[in-house]
């Protein structure tokens, strides 16, 4: 796959995978404490690829 195991990650082309690994992760850790932080970032990040604006990066 062009760009590795990252591209296969971006939400914008492969919405299923992401949401499946999560759902994978939520099982595998369900009975235990978890916190999940969403949208924290790095300096080193770069910006989010393939929404082209708030209006897209949710399911209407």
């Amino acid at each position: 796959m062009e760009g590795g195991a990252a591209a296969a990650y971006d939400y914008a082309k492969n919405p299923d995978l992401v949401r499946e690994y999560w759902r994978d992760r939520l099982r595998s850790n369900g009975s235990f404490e978890n916190v999940y932080t969403l949208g924290m970032r790095g300096i080193h990040d770069s910006g989010i690829v393939g929404v082209e604006g708030w209006r897209h990066s949710a399911p209407s």
